[in-house]
């Protein structure tokens, strides 16, 4: 933790002194700056973007950064791939979803991103490890709407 303060506090010096020259406008220095912490910018995107067909290219236009570069720092910062990580957020608002209210199965997939419910109900089992409805059935204590 010493060490990220250190690297942030010299990076903020140096993006100072460039900026300062008038080498740079601040809109570069703080794309610069954003790149330390990709992770939380691209999980931002991801969270406000789920229920959209996602796209590099989106994301690449968003952030103002090659989408390879983004997928390798993702990884190596989070340890998990970009669509692991979409795949979480979608699922998790899929579990709220059916607790939350009554929509078909069907009608929540759709409304958190997926087009194909069979892969839907994929990603549900492996995350979950359980299927949509018996994740509603289990959990019908914590008081499904009747809306």
């Amino acid at each position: 933790n010493m060490i990220r303060n250190y690297l942030n506090n010299c990076v903020l010096a140096l993006l100072f002194s460039i900026y300062s020259q008038g080498e740079c406008e601040l809109e570069a220095m703080s794309s610069a700056l954003g790149n330390i912490q990709l992770d939380k910018r691209v999980n931002r995107y991801l969270a406000s973007n789920f229920h959209e067909h996602f796209s590099l290219q989106k994301l690449e236009n968003h952030l103002h950064l090659n989408g390879s570069y983004i997928c390798r720092k993702y990884k190596a910062q989070t340890g998990k791939r970009l669509t692991q990580e979409l795949a979480s957020i979608r699922i998790r608002m899929a579990c709220s979803a059916l607790l939350s209210t009554q929509n078909p199965v069907s009608a929540i997939a759709a409304s958190v991103g997926y087009t194909s419910l069979q892969h839907f109900y994929h990603q549900f089992k492996k995350i979950v490890k359980t299927t949509p409805s018996d994740y509603r059935a289990q959990h019908k204590h914590l008081g499904v709407s009747s809306r």
